[in-house]
């Protein structure tokens, strides 16, 4: 992975599936306490979640949210207020959450330098499956951000947020493997009842773009992408 900058914290994998995406939550919570308060060294999290529709806290107080949640359990995903910013996301079967973990006494500084290098991290792991990924931001995709990971210059294939603490910093994604459709129709009704626009065409997953990619092989990407980067 080629960067300018600092480089984000090497980190150990730890691998996690199954449980409701409010225990995942908290687990996350908690290794950002102990990760930033110094108990623990920095740790990548990959884990398989639940079908969840996660609300950013600003859409909390819109009109429309009330509705939008319901419309998520209609689909069979579990509403919940997730710990970064952004809009609402939804993690299905076939979706894989990355989050990165480190301590930092002052984890405004670095800001851009980490969205920046965790999202090419995301991307250069998926090119090492023959996945053409870039970073960017794509017209009309959800939950729109500048470090998108775009997959074939069409599809966003994972959106990245971060949360700061004292003493520490979180980087986060989820990464669309395979099983879009679902996400598209659950994020449709939520969006409209938010009244937010975007296009479904634009959410897509790897395994759109290369049939052989499977969930092993990105987890074994990310574990080795991010932990073969050095300070």
């Amino acid at each position: 992975m080629t960067t300018t900058g600092p480089q984000v914290l090497p980190a150990r994998p730890v691998l996690h599936t199954g449980g409701g995406h409010r225990d995942q939550m908290e687990t996350t919570r908690g290794l950002l306490r102990r990760v930033a308060g110094g108990e623990l060294g920095p740790v990548l999290r990959l884990y398989e979640p639940a079908p969840t529709l996660a609300f950013g806290r600003r859409e909390t107080h819109r009109a429309g949210y009330p509705a939008a949640r319901q419309a998520a359990l209609r689909h069979g995903f579990e509403p919940v207020v997730r710990n970064a910013g952004g809009l609402a996301v939804a993690y299905g079967a076939g979706s894989l959450v990355a989050e990165l973990i480190a301590a930092d006494p002052s984890p405004p500084a670095r800001l851009g330098a980490r969205f920046a290098q965790f999202a090419e991290g995301l991307a250069g792991a998926l090119r090492s499956l023959g996945v053409a990924a870039s970073v960017g931001r794509l017209d009309g995709e959800y939950c729109p951000g500048d470090y998108s990971v775009i997959g074939g210059g069409r599809i966003k294939l994972a959106g990245t947020a971060q949360r700061l603490v004292s003493g520490g910093w979180l980087c986060s994604a989820s990464v669309v493997v395979s099983g879009a459709a679902p996400l598209r129709a659950v994020l449709g009704d939520v969006y409209r009842e938010l009244g937010f626009g975007w296009r479904p065409e634009t959410l897509g997953a790897v395994a759109d773009l290369v049939p052989s990619v499977t969930m092993a092989r990105v987890q074994a990407a990310l574990a080795e992408t991010f932990g073969a980067v050095t300070p």
